[in-house]
């Protein structure tokens, strides 16, 4: 889906790595419209390591549109824990012209 957002500070902007797998994944916090409300967004490690957390701290206090994807999944992990996952992720960076 295609959501207007907002992205209001470079502090919105994180990522993390996986101490077991060494996968550094990332996240911003949407300023979203119709309803307003804050997201999290998640940012696949794919999109990280093109460049794409550098590219959204040039988006950030621009209203822009964003494609998101709703994400719903759970799994056993290799040790044979539980794991979940619901949420919306970025399928894409935008391009601002």
């Amino acid at each position: 889906m295609i959501v207007q957002g907002l992205i209001m500070s470079s502090t919105d902007i994180t990522s993390k790595t996986n101490r077991d797998t060494m996968v550094q994944t990332g996240s911003i916090n949407l300023l979203v419209t119709e309803p307003t409300q804050v997201v999290q967004v998640s940012v696949s490690q794919d999109l990280v390591a093109s460049g794409a957390l550098n590219d959204l701290k040039g988006l950030v206090g621009k209203q822009t549109n964003f494609t998101l994807e709703f994400r719903n999944s759970s799994w056993g992990d290799d040790s044979g824990k539980h794991r979940q996952y619901s949420g919306f992720s970025l399928v894409s960076v935008p391009v601002v012209k």
